[in-house]
């Protein structure tokens, strides 16, 4: 089976799958009981979670214009200030000539 699905080009292959599938009900259930299921439509935050820009990935927060003509044989030394965890508010903000260190998921600084 493997093999022949190897060599069906897609449209073939889409339609072998279109022959066999079958579209599913939806009902209306309490939320409370909507654990482990899956939604018939889209749903939108009216409101921005969390309320804060974070960081997406450990780094550094540092200001662009810092760092802007560094390269390899131009490094930049930055001062780092401290760090932020995720869940700590930005006690730091970030000025000339200075860098924080900041956890996946963290508050990012002015």
């Amino acid at each position: 089976m493997k093999e022949v699905l190897r060599k069906l080009k897609y449209e073939a292959a889409r339609d072998l799958l279109l022959e066999h599938v079958r579209p599913v009900e939806t009902e209306k259930i309490p939320l409370a009981d909507a654990c482990g299921r899956i939604l018939a439509q889209d749903i939108h935050a009216s409101i921005d979670v969390p309320s804060f820009s974070r960081s997406p990935f450990d780094g550094f927060a540092f200001r662009a214009s810092d760092v802007e003509s560094a390269d390899s044989e131009h490094p930049v030394c930055l001062r780092i200030l401290g760090e932020i965890h995720a869940g700590q508010a930005a006690h730091f903000s970030v000025t000339e000539g200075t860098a924080v260190k900041i956890m996946t998921g963290a508050m990012i600084p002015d």
